[in-house]
């Protein structure tokens, strides 16, 4: 897909209520596509990008990267990924966080974006995302374990202000402040609801217990097929 068919972020919203939503970034053949190769079996897959060669593209095409770049700038590093696959009737609740810390690192919000994409549609009977607009303003919360199977972290105390459903279209997602509190429900639809997060950052953006792999020392982008994790995760190409 053209990067011209890609809806620019609309900053202004971004920065005011802590996310946008972007897109298309796939059209229906292209995300039917890369569903072929995800494991349905699999609530969550960490880092897919280094191992399944279709996500590795797709976090790394000048549709996404060009909706990362206007919101940090050019130079982008993939800190993380992961898909959540969310199966008709099953009760996986995803309890209210912040995408940018955790026991290990914080990441600075302004070299730090969050891209969430829907690769079926998320509605609100999905299990779509909520957020709470605005809570990217409070700055980052106390965290605690979730009292939930695989105790996941969880912001400590009430969670801010009120819920907003952030329905997304297959091919299309959230670009998102990581600071922005947001939780999505359980799927009560009889179909799949699989959405793949990408956190990128610019070689200055994390702050981690233990430094960070210099950006020097991370490889140059992978050919396709070649997903093996190295050193650190790889750079965006410019």
């Amino acid at each position: 897909m053209p990067v011209s068919s890609v809806r620019p972020v609309n900053i202004s919203r971004y920065t005011r209520l802590g996310y946008a939503h972007v897109g298309p970034w796939a059209d229906r053949a292209e995300v039917d596509a890369l569903r072929a190769g995800i494991d349905p079996a699999a609530p969550v897959t960490a880092n897919p990008h280094l191992t399944l060669p279709a996500i590795g593209d797709l976090v790394c095409s000048p549709e996404v990267t060009a909706t990362a770049r206007a919101v940090i700038g050019d130079a982008l590093l993939i800190e993380n990924t992961f898909l959540i696959i969310k199966a008709p009737g099953a009760d996986m609740v995803v309890p209210p966080h912040q995408d940018g810390t955790n026991d290990h690192l914080t990441l600075d919000p302004a070299r730090a974006v969050t891209l969430w994409l829907a690769l079926t549609p998320a509605s609100a009977d999905a299990g779509c995302l909520r957020v709470a607009p605005g809570s990217h303003a409070g700055g980052y919360r106390r965290t605690r374990r979730a009292d939930t199977p695989g105790r996941p972290l969880t912001i400590a105390g009430p969670p801010p202000g009120v819920w907003t459903a952030a329905p997304v279209e297959a091919g299309h997602g959230l670009a998102m402040d990581p600071r922005l509190v947001h939780f999505s429900p359980a799927n009560r639809t009889a179909t799949p609801r699989v959405g793949l997060n990408i956190r990128f950052v610019t070689p200055a953006g994390a702050g981690c217990a233990t430094a960070p792999t210099p950006p020097t020392s991370h490889p140059s982008r992978p050919p396709p097929g070649d997903r093996t994790a190295r050193e650190g995760n790889p750079p965006c190409p410019p």
